[in-house]
């Protein structure tokens, strides 16, 4: 029951930052960077291609790569792509680094949320608990987006540190999944 909790809080963590990066980069194009509306939508645009071209990607590399090493390089490239747009989040700062790093937080989070239910897996039977466990804590993480919605908007910077914040807590439950779903393991439980 407690590795429960970590997933629902890992995914929370997840859902949150998944979404808030195309529903709010918009509005940060528009209002902070002023940039055109059609540039607006291609930023959007640019995220979930690059999101849709690292989940086709990780189908092939999950072969090669073990599950906790993907996912932690997943959260690390989200950590960094997230402080790197916090110091350029200024309306005079280089577009190209909001275009690479809005990218890059596409692929990063593609595979998080897959990857994250592999290393589950390992550790209990997660066909059961699918719908219910990663299902609520995915749309947890989303629901924070409209409740804090007002604040984020009225201050782009706080929108990208929130990102890396929670990018960043994922990090815990996720340890906590592998360290005591491993000693759960060893102990034949």
């Amino acid at each position: 029951a407690i590795l429960l909790i970590f997933v629902i809080i890992a995914y929370a963590c997840i859902g949150g930052p998944e979404h808030w990066v195309p529903d709010l980069i918009y509005n940060y194009a528009v209002c902070v960077r002023e940039w055109t509306t059609a540039n607006s939508s291609t930023l959007v645009s640019s995220f979930w291609f690059s999101y849709t071209a690292g989940r086709i990607l990780g189908v092939f590399l999950i072969s090669y790569i073990p599950t906790k090493i993907y996912l932690a390089a997943d959260f690390t490239g989200a950590i960094i792509s997230y402080i790197i747009l916090i110091f350029n989040s200024s309306s005079d700062s280089s577009d190209i680094i909001i275009w690479i790093f809005t990218c890059t937080l596409g692929l990063s989070y593609a595979t998080m949320y897959p990857t994250g239910v592999s290393l589950t897996g390992q550790y209990f039977d997660n066909t059961k608990l699918y719908s219910i466990i990663f299902g609520f804590g995915e749309f947890t993480g989303q629901m924070m987006v409209p409740l804090g919605a007002s604040i984020l908007l009225t201050d782009t910077t706080l929108f990208f540190i929130a990102g890396t914040i929670f990018s960043g807590v994922y990090v815990v439950p996720a340890v906590v999944l592998v360290v005591l779903g491993g000693y759960f393991q060893r102990r034949g439980r």
